[in-house]
């Protein structure tokens, strides 16, 4: 879904393949890296709570929604990432991800260091966290068991499921069962299910593999930028421990746990999470652009 008041452009990546980006407001510039079933309406409540004095940037991974388009690595969406910041003759950006997010911007990290001004990565570490890594939560111990059993649904089944989530219903079970925090609101959470409805699941699933086969742990070490990790400690897929893996690796990070949030801790606690990063790029020489002139800190 289309972030409101964004402008969207096209560009090749140097692969040749098409594709669309979002940029809205003007200033430094923050790049924001999806979870792996979000698309750009999930950062607007973000976006609206940093404020003017930046431009925001985004676009929507190829390989989940348009046709003739294939699934990718985290590799390969960085590279977009950075087909971007050349495109708007950008010098350096601000990275925030999010969940596979943080992956991807890891991975621009690792390809492109001198475009990277920050890293902010919110509910995901440098690989996945599920299966039998050390640090996989309980139910994420057993999503490689679940995955064959969701690729024999027929795909008769699929809008009936999506209709299932967006019944009334859905809302207050979802809060119910931890998977979105009850700071919520039921518009923001109708937002987030329609946005699924562009989604192919054979393609969601091949791009959840590739994501599951990915480790961006080498680069840990290499960071030299500022960086803030912030952890959801409601979080049933991405475990604190995978978190502060990043954490203790990198030099002068910056660590905020958020208890009550949820995975989706960018739209239920959006509030907190601008705060801090306000906070943080203040402190860390990013502070917007207002009025033609950067604001100091105290």
């Amino acid at each position: 879904m289309r972030t409101p008041g964004a402008k969207e452009r096209e560009i090749a990546a140097d692969d040749g393949a098409r594709f669309t980006y979002r940029t809205t407001g003007e200033g430094r510039a923050i790049v924001f890296a999806n979870g792996l079933a979000a698309q750009g309406s999930a950062w607007s409540a973000l976006m609206g709570r940093l404020g003017s004095g930046y431009q925001f940037l985004q676009w929507d991974y190829r390989g989940l929604c348009e046709q003739g388009t294939v699934p990718c690595s985290p590799e390969r969406h960085a590279r977009d990432a950075i087909a971007i910041l050349d495109a708007e003759g950008i010098e350096r950006a601000a990275f925030v991800g999010w969940s596979m997010g943080t992956q991807v911007i890891l991975e621009v990290f690792a390809a492109a260091p001198e475009r990277v001004a920050s890293l902010v990565l919110i509910a995901g570490g440098a690989r996945t966290a599920w299966g039998s890594r050390s640090e996989a939560t309980f139910p994420a111990k057993y999503l490689p068991s679940v995955l064959p059993l969701v690729e024999r649904i027929p795909p008769g089944m699929h809008g009936f499921v999506q209709r299932l989530l967006e019944s009334p219903e859905a809302y207050a079970w979802a809060r119910r069962l931890g998977i979105v925090g009850e700071s919520l609101d039921p518009d923001t959470f109708t937002m987030l299910v329609s946005d699924l409805e562009r989604l192919s699941i054979d393609r969601y699933l091949e791009t959840l593999r590739l994501l599951g086969s990915h480790d961006a742990s080498r680069v840990i070490a290499a960071i030299d930028v500022p960086a803030l990790v912030i952890a959801a400690g409601r979080d049933p897929m991405t475990s604190r421990a995978a978190l502060e893996r990043v954490v203790g690796g990198v030099p002068g990070a910056e660590y905020l746990v958020l208890p009550a949030a949820t995975h989706f801790a960018p739209v239920d606690h959006a509030d907190h999470i601008a705060l801090r990063m306000k906070k943080f790029f203040s402190e860390r020489g990013y502070a917007p652009v207002v009025e033609g002139a950067l604001q100091e800190c105290p």
